[in-house]
Formats: C-alpha cells, sequence, structure tokens
C-alpha cells in the first residue's frame, strides 16, 4: 500500500489564499500545512514527540554515511519524517487528479458595535467569507521506504477530520469543513489508531506547550429553523440595520442555493466572545485576536435539510468550566439576538448531536 486516492467535498467553504489573501484556486500547500498541524497534535496526543515546525526548535537531520537513512526515523519525530524538514524531503507525493472547485462571491460581516475609534469616528470589524466550494481528488503517493504504519496514521487521521475537524487555513474563520473519503476505502477501517505503534525514542524533539489532539474537545450541533433558510437568508446580520435590508437576497442566497452554506461563523463567534467580555486576557487567548490564532474554532453552517444546519466547534486546551460555558451560551435566544436584523428570532431549537472529547476519540478511533 504506497498509494492513496483522497477525494474532499466542501461542506463550508474551503480557503487556500495566496500572499495577497485572494482564495480563488486551489493550492495545496494550505492543504498540507493543516495536515501536518493535525498530524503533529496528533501524534502527541498519542504520547509520541512532535516538534514545533515553525520554531528554531524543529527536527533538523544531516545524512552523512547510508546506515544514517536507515534510521531517520528515530533521529526526528514522526511529523518531520513523514512531512519533512531542514534535510529531509516528505516522504509523500501528492497530485490534483481531478478538481471541482469555483470561488464563492466574498462576504463581508461586520461587528454590531465598534470596536475602536479612528479619528472620532466609530470603526467597525469587517469580516470576510469567502473561499471554494465544490469537490476535488488528490493522490498521495507515498515513498517506498516508509514503514506502513505512518500510512496508515495518516489514513486514520483523515478519518478523523472528516468526523469531526475542519481543514485548510482560516479554519477558526468558519471554513474547511469536509466530507473526506479514502479509495480503497477498507483502508478507514483497517485497525484502531490506538494500535499503530510509531518509532519513539529519546532523540526526538518535543514542543511541549504546542497542540494536544489529547486536550481537544469536539461539539457538533444541528440549528433548526422556523422558516427555510433560502425565505431568511435576507435577513441574516451583515452590516447595520440601515444598510442590510438593501442586501435582498444578495450573497448570502446565493452561497445558500449554490453551495448549501449558511455563513454564521462570525456571528457564533461574537457570542461567545462575550463570555469572557470582562477579561480581555482571557477574551483574547480563547478566542484570539490580531496577530494570535484562537484555541476555538467554529464553522459555518452547512445544509442538513432546507430549515437545518449543522455547526462544527472544535476546542484546544480549554477548561472544562469554559467548555461548560460555551455550551450554556448557545442557546435559541442568545443566538437569535446574533444573527438576525430587526430582531427577527428564526432558531427554533439547538441538538447536540455530537460532543466528544480528544481523549475518547483516541481511544475508540
Amino acid at each position: 500500500m504506497k498509494d492513496i486516492t483522497v477525494t474532499f467535498n466542501t461542506l463550508t467553504p474551503l480557503w487556500t489564499g495566496d500572499a495577497w489573501g485572494e482564495s480563488d484556486k486551489l493550492k495545496l500547500t494550505g492543504i498540507i500545512g493543516s495536515l501536518r498541524w493535525w498530524f503533529e497534535a496528533l501524534v502527541r496526543g498519542m504520547g509520541y514527540k512532535a516538534c514545533d515546525c515553525t520554531s528554531e526548535k524543529k527536527c533538523k537531520i544531516e545524512v552523512s554515511q547510508p546506515e544514517d537513512l536507515a534510521r531517520i526515523h528515530e533521529r526526528i519525530c514522526p511529523a518531520c519524517y513523514l512531512f519533512g524538514t531542514t534535510g529531509w524531503k516528505s516522504r509523500f507525493r501528492v497530485r490534483v487528479e481531478r478538481e471541482n472547485l469555483k470561488p464563492i462571491d466574498k462576504i463581508e460581516i461586520r461587528t454590531r458595535t465598534n470596536r475602536h475609534q479612528v479619528k472620532g469616528q466609530n470603526k467597525y470589524l469587517s469580516r470576510f467569507c469567502d473561499g471554494l466550494c465544490g469537490d476535488f481528488k488528490v493522490v498521495f503517493h507515498f515513498m517506498p521506504d516508509i514503514p506502513e504504519e505512518y500510512i496508515i496514521f495518516f489514513i486514520k487521521l483523515l478519518q478523523i477530520i472528516n468526523k469531526y475537524g475542519m481543514i485548510g487555513p482560516k479554519i477558526a474563520q468558519g471554513n474547511g469543513v469536509c466530507e473526506i473519503k479514502v479509495t480503497p476505502e477498507e483502508f478507514f477501517n483497517q485497525t484502531t489508531i490506538k494500535n499503530i505503534i510509531l518509532t519513539r525514542t529519546e532523540f526526538q524533539r518535543n514542543c511541549d506547550n504546542c497542540p494536544n489532539f489529547r486536550e481537544f474537545k469536539f461539539l457538533i450541533l444541528r440549528i433548526s429553523f422556523s422558516q427555510n433558510i433560502s425565505d431568511i437568508c435576507q435577513d441574516l446580520w451583515r452590516q447595520d440595520s440601515k444598510d442590510n435590508k438593501s442586501v435582498i437576497k444578495g450573497n448570502v442566497y446565493n452561497l445558500w442555493k449554490e453551495c448549501s452554506v449558511l455563513p454564521i461563523s462570525f456571528h457564533v463567534r461574537d457570542l461567545l466572545r462575550g463570555i469572557w467580555r470582562t477579561n480581555t486576557n482571557i477574551r483574547h487567548g480563547i478566542m484570539g485576536e490580531r496577530g494570535k490564532g484562537a484555541n476555538v474554532f467554529v464553522s459555518h453552517g452547512y445544509k442538513i435539510s432546507d430549515s437545518e444546519v449543522e455547526v462544527r466547534i472544535v476546542a484546544n486546551n480549554l477548561n472544562d468550566q469554559d467548555w461548560e460555558d460555551i455550551k450554556s451560551t448557545l442557546t435559541p435566544d442568545n443566538l437569535n439576538s446574533y444573527l438576525w436584523i430587526d430582531g427577527k428570532n428564526y432558531v427554533n431549537h439547538i441538538n447536540t448531536i455530537k460532543e466528544i472529547s480528544g481523549q475518547s476519540i483516541l481511544e475508540e478511533e
């Protein structure tokens, strides 16, 4: 088993942007980088070492003797062995076999309240829903020298992301929920992840403060509305009420009709940020700020039926009380107050479809 074919079908927009912040075509570097982030967290969660590949403490290797190659996986962490590092190439190549993606029209969603003032005038933070919708198929070709357990571990990671997570850059802004299928399909059910044994030696580097999958928490919510979503899209909060009325069935409507996506990640995140309103440091530590990533990721809504969407929430390194506060805050009344203009109340029910910890996933999958 050296080649696997993976099909990604987007449920929320996939963002793989360039240096100019545009995401109008597929760029595999963003996908691979995201896979590495998840892989590193999963490796740490299983009790192995994984370095911080973005720092100076990342694994480095010099191959000077032929025998060095035979023991290379003992000298660098599993993530660097598979994805590459200084002095060592990635153990796989990837190519696009089919691409059926289209860029969505960028949708601006502003905050309800001003975040700062410029020259005495209130300024509102603008967030943008953009990216690609559709499907694409890629082939991962693994090098002949790679131990098979690394490939199985990689496949199990894809299975976990498919069921609970998101992929690609900007997953904290609602992007990257995908239906992921691996061919041949039996690879998904070949073994449980806890039975996979990777190399563990004292020579590998580790990042003790980096994401650890065992500390993750996952929540999948189903939100039911009182009307068909296509009929209430025009009432979704985008700017202020006056400006929003001119956007009757605009891009939000098109995004729902063409991609089955309701762009509500920013609204949900604004609601959750209010939990820590009185403590700026805690709020920024959990929900992020300019220049610092979030520890809580909230997806946009993806279609279950004409009047239902699901939303995924992933938390990393969050204590139990903060997690309980998040769950208790997500009520129909609270969500209605953030989603709609002019006091609309379309949210009927919020049901928990799945709640699971990273530790439980490692024991079950």
